[in-house]
This record gives structure tokens, C-alpha cells and sequence, in this order.
């Protein structure tokens, strides 16, 4: 079969003829298709004399001694060299010996490293305190031993309840929820803590330390009151959208750093709004004290102030749009200046004007007549004077004197009344021609 085979297209090999049911023919053969980079060579039977080309009907299989080439399975001692040729020669046991030998397994620990000698050492996993170990084949079996036990309670976190006993936590889980049975405290460190419990009076309270100092706590007493509470040298400091809203400090002053709005002042414009719509009894403000005040000007009990030469704007206003009065002043209950809805002033004591030449004016602003009227609410006199000169010019009774008996009580009196016209008209006459 290897006759003119220059283009490596033929089967090489050898066959012979055996009888069995016909002739046949058996033989070994190189398989030119399977190429000289990885050649094969088959054993077999075939019915049709090979050629250039051997067809074999049946495969066969190589037997060499007790190895099977077709399984690859030894039926007795196979022995190999001890020195194999190279490394990468498979099955060499004294080779492979040598392999293990030369290595070893690392071990490490939560503390210190180690390494077994696969050929000499054991591998051993040792029991600690309340902790054994058993083997049994390739199982390694750690039993926890010792005293720890204990009982709890469903959902409550487990904590020590000393060295060898379990117990529950005064901490209750469900779901997402975590219950503290008594105080809570997170300390990180001496530079702060923070703790959350109820104190000896029953009063829930969370509070700030600093240094071992309770600097600030927030306080729920048992009446339902709260409290916030800031520590000795400590301002408290209340900030929104990251600048400073509100600043109270050790000496008690509160400082705003915006308008102030009050009742229904909800969008207050000015430093302090008061909206006092929804009252119709109740005052906007009331300032009241019962101490001994000798404060003046600026510490007065109530003080306007404005001391700006420049200023244009009104000091005081006052707007009523009702009945009652605008403007009253009162003294031990007595009514001292009243200013009634129409204007009208009422005093209840002297007027002075305080100036070196001082100007009583009285004056119509629409064009009509004006008037001064100077009264007496009993028989006593209604006099002017000016300097050293004192001038009785007439008497005035009140209108609630109902008859002209009341007004002039006799003829002598009204006779005084007439002469006192007269000496009027004659010091006004005198007057003007001095003048």
C-alpha cells in the first residue's frame, strides 16, 4: 500500500487473508488523511482487499501486555524508571514524590502565620476556650462546649450577661424599628456624648456633653412641657437656609436677624408686625410694670426715640377709624388729655407753653369762624393775665347752668360784668394806640 504514494495520499501499512464466513482481511495501516502533524494508525478488519486505500469493515484494538491501548487501562504492574526523562513525563511516581516533598501549605490566622510540610507534617485545627474539634474522614466537625447558655426573647437583641451566658438586650427589634427599654448613650470619646434617657423626676431628656459637661439638653417634663435648655456659656444659635436666624445669648437677650411678625402677621414687613384682627377685646400690646421706674428718655417705660437731625418721617402716628377716643392720657384713673375721635383735646390741667415769646393760636384752616372759648365750672373767676398785669375782663358760667338766675345771680353782679367789658375794651383801645 505504499507503492507510488510521492503525494503522501495512500494508506501505509500491512495486510494479510483469514477465512471466516468468506475471506477477508486484516492488517495495520498509517491513514494519509489524518496527515504527517498528527498521524494515525488503525487496526481492523475489512472485506475488500486494501489498495492505495484500506477499508476496513470493523476497527480492532492493540493489546501489548497487560495494557489495553484502546482503554488505556493496566491489567497488572506497570514499572517506571524513577528518573524520568523530563519533568513533563506523566506517571512517575518517584518524580511525582519529589514534587510533594519539595512543597509545603501557608496558613494564617487573625494573629501570627504558619506553614505544614506536606510530605512529613500534619494540618491540625485545634479547639479554643469553649470550642472542640473532631475528624472523621475528610469531615473536620468544631463543636461550641463549655457554658454557654441562656434564654431570650423573640426580636430582642442578644448581649453578654457575663462571661458564659447569653441574655436579652434591653433593645426590641421590628422591622425597621429599634425600642430602647432604658437609656441611650453614644459616646465618642471625652470630647462628646450624647445621651438619651429619663431622669430621677420622670422627665424624658436628651442632652449634650462636651468634655464630661451636660452643655445643652431638650427636656419633656411629666406635665407635658418642654424645654430647651443651653449650658453655661453657651448661646443658643437657631440658623436657617444657613445663615443666622435667631441668636440667644448668655445674658438673656434674643436677637433677630429679620422682621418679627405677630397674630396674623405672617409675611411681616416691618421689624416687629402686629396683625390683631382676629381680637375685637384683646390689646396688639401691653406694656405694664408696677416697680418703682426712675427711668427717663430713652429708659423710659415706653420709649419713641429718634435722634437723627435728618429724619423726615413722623415719630408717632396714631389712626382711628372709629368712635372712640384717639388718644388718652390717665393718672391714677383720672383722665389727664383726651383726644376724642373728632379731634377734639380735653385736659384735665394747666396748659403751658414753654417758650420765651410763646404764640396762642387759634385758627380756622377751612375759612369759618374761630373761636376761644375761656370757662369756669363754678363761681369761681376767668381771668387772662400777662406778666404783672392781670386783667378781669369777664365771667363765664358753664351752659349746664339752666336759668339766668344761675348765670347772674344779682344785679350787683351783673353790673361788675358790664364794667369789666368796659375796662377790657379800654386796655384794648390802649393798647393798640401804644402799639
Amino acid at each position: 500500500m505504499a507503492k507510488d504514494n510521492s503525494s503522501n495520499t495512500m494508506d501505509i501499512g500491512w495486510y494479510g487473508t483469514i477465512n471466516s464466513s468468506g475471506e477477508k482481511y486484516v492488517g495495520v495501516f498509517y491513514d494519509a488523511s489524518s496527515g504527517v502533524a498528527a498521524p494515525e494508525f488503525h487496526i481492523g478488519l475489512g472485506t475488500v482487499e486494501p489498495s492505495s486505500t484500506a477499508a476496513w469493515t470493523v476497527k480492532g484494538k492493540l493489546v501489548i501486555g497487560a495494557l489495553d491501548a484502546t482503554t488505556g487501562v493496566f491489567s497488572g504492574q506497570v514499572t517506571i524508571p524513577a528518573t524520568p526523562v523530563a519533568s513533563t513525563d506523566a506517571a512517575s511516581k518517584g518524580y511525582v514524590d519529589a514534587q510533594i516533598t519539595a512543597q509545603d501549605l501557608d496558613i494564617a490566622g487573625d494573629s501570627g502565620t504558619g506553614a505544614v510540610d506536606l510530605d512529613s507534617q500534619t494540618f491540625t485545627i485545634s479547639g479554643g476556650t469553649n470550642v472542640t474539634t473532631s475528624v472523621s474522614g475528610q469531615t473536620v466537625t468544631i463543636n461550641a462546649s463549655g457554658g454557654i447558655d441562656g434564654s431570650g426573647t423573640a426580636n430582642d437583641v442578644v448581649m453578654w450577661q457575663d462571661s458564659d451566658t447569653l441574655t436579652d438586650a434591653p433593645i426590641a427589634i421590628s422591622g425597621n424599628n429599634a425600642t430602647f427599654a432604658g437609656d441611650v448613650t453614644i459616646d465618642a470619646g471625652a470630647s462628646s456624648t450624647l445621651n438619651i434617657y429619663k431622669d430621677d423626676a420622670g422627665n424624658g431628656k436628651l442632652s449634650f456633653y462636651n468634655d464630661s459637661t451636660q452643655q445643652v439638653f431638650l427636656l419633656h417634663d411629666t406635665a407635658d412641657n418642654f424645654y430647651i435648655h443651653a449650658g453655661s456659656g453657651s448661646a443658643m444659635i437657631i440658623s436657617t437656609n444657613g445663615a443666622t436666624t435667631l441668636t440667644l445669648d448668655t445674658s438673656n437677650n434674643a436677637t433677630f436677624a429679620g422682621n418679627i411678625g405677630l397674630g396674623n402677621a405672617t409675611s411681616p414687613n416691618r421689624l416687629l408686625h402686629i396683625d390683631n384682627t382676629p381680637n375685637a377685646t384683646k390689646a396688639s400690646a401691653y406694656f405694664y410694670t408696677n416697680a418703682i421706674h426712675t427711668g427717663t428718655t430713652t429708659q423710659a417705660h415706653v420709649s419713641i426715640y429718634s435722634d437723627n437731625s435728618s429724619s423726615t418721617g413722623q415719630t408717632l402716628f396714631v389712626r382711628g377709624d372709629g368712635t372712640g377716643d384717639l388718644f388718652v392720657l390717665n393718672k391714677g384713673g383720672t383722665n389727664k388729655l383726651v383726644v376724642d375721635d373728632d379731634g377734639n383735646a380735653t385736659f384735665a390741667g394747666n396748659v403751658t407753653i414753654s417758650k420765651a415769646a410763646p404764640t396762642l393760636l387759634v385758627q380756622s384752616t377751612s375759612g369759618g369762624a374761630a373761636t376761644l372759648e375761656i370757662g369756669r365750672t363754678a363761681d369761681t373767676e376767668a381771668k387772662i393775665t400777662a406778666g404783672d398785669f392781670c386783667c378781669w375782663w369777664f365771667k363765664f358760667i358753664y351752659k349746664w347752668h339752666s336759668s339766668i338766675k344761675n348765670i347772674v345771680k344779682s344785679k350787683m353782679q351783673l353790673l361788675q360784668v358790664v364794667l369789666e367789658l368796659v375796662v377790657l375794651m379800654l386796655v384794648v383801645i390802649m393798647q393798640t394806640v401804644i402799639i
